[in-house]
């Protein structure tokens, strides 16, 4: 049996629990903070400020921007821990003001992967900074503004079937079909070909 993961970004699936017969359609965490990273220093944008929320997703999504950014040679000026409350007593880690004041950064990584927290961090930051991660320029694996490659009538077909725009994970089911799909047709024209001969 093969099995497709077109959902879960977890560099475990690829590092830890590698299967010869389980395929990724998705890119895991690490491939997205690996764009992100690359595009801030194409920008000359290299000094982060990495905001971590509670979970242990958080923290994975933040460990990877970390070796992302230790690869493609961004320096993280302070790493500051949040919480989505509005408790006076842990202000510190519930306002903006608090948490993006300090030393001087131009970008800031969030990484939350709820999305409440860091709706508010975009143009909320003490400094002048591009927002990433989890809000601002967030990595994905498919847009519905994408014009190229035949993607305006994919998204056209998908809207239509679906009512609604194709988002990373619909590309990702549609092209592990795509994929089988291809094999059996390929594998077909080799198995034909032979035949003949």
């Amino acid at each position: 049996s093969i099995f497709f993961n077109v959902s879960d970004p977890n560099n475990k699936l690829r590092k830890q629990i590698c299967l010869a017969n389980f395929f990724h359609t998705i890119p895991s965490n690490q491939m997205l903070t690996d764009s992100v990273s690359q595009y801030l220093i194409k920008k000359k944008w290299n000094k982060s400020l990495l905001l971590t929320g509670p979970l242990d997703e958080d923290m994975d999504y933040s460990n990877s921007f970390k070796t992302s950014a230790k690869k493609f040679g961004i320096k993280i000026i302070n790493e500051k821990f949040f919480v989505n409350n509005n408790d006076p007593r842990v202000r510190d880690k519930n306002d903006l003001s608090f948490l993006t004041k300090g030393k001087k950064y131009n970008n800031v990584f969030v990484s939350d992967i709820d999305g409440e927290f860091s709706l508010s961090v975009p143009n909320a930051t003490m400094n002048n900074a591009l927002v990433t991660g989890s809000a601002g320029l967030i990595p994905k694996t498919w847009h519905w503004s994408y014009l190229r490659h035949g993607a305006p009538q994919l998204n056209g077909r998908f809207e239509r079937l679906n009512n609604r725009r194709m988002n990373s994970e619909d590309w990702a089911a549609w092209i592990s079909v795509k994929t089988i799909i291809e094999s059996i047709l390929r594998t077909q024209k080799v198995i034909n070909s032979n035949i003949i001969k």
